[in-house]
């Protein structure tokens, strides 16, 4: 079995200089997002829709699924101690799991730009798929 990704130690550490603090204001985020969160974003400006089936590319690349007609990425946000998690909702996030102020979720990818852009998290970090090794 590959061993996981340093996200989901116990001893989550993302080192001050590499996060970005939330601003509630809506301005973007852009260095709370991982390498992998920052292209998806840029992929997703640039293709100025939804996902379609039609674009393998993107899909395989980003490891989306799709769920109830609708292309969502999987991932990890942090959130500050004090985050109101109804606040995922009005995004269409589905939260998979929880821990502490860690979840794992699922994001629609027509509201991936403005969850992302929101300022709400601290740090998104994007499914990658798995290597075979």
């Amino acid at each position: 079995m590959a061993s996981m990704p340093a996200l989901w130690s116990q001893n989550v550490v993302f080192p001050p200089s590499q996060v970005a603090q939330p601003t509630h204001q809506g301005a973007s985020t852009d260095a709370a997002l991982s390498a992998q969160a920052l292209q998806l974003k840029a992929d997703l400006i640039q293709l100025g829709r939804d996902v379609r089936k039609r674009d393998s590319s993107l899909i395989s690349t980003y490891s989306l699924y799709r769920s109830r007609c609708r292309y969502h990425v999987a991932a990890a946000i942090k959130v500050p101690a004090d985050f109101d998690e109804s606040v995922l909702s009005h995004y269409g996030v589905k939260v998979n799991s929880r821990a502490g102020n860690l979840f794992t979720v699922a994001i629609p990818t027509r509201r991936f730009v403005a969850f992302v852009e929101s300022g709400v998290v601290e740090r998104v970090e994007v499914s990658v798929p798995a290597q075979a090794r």
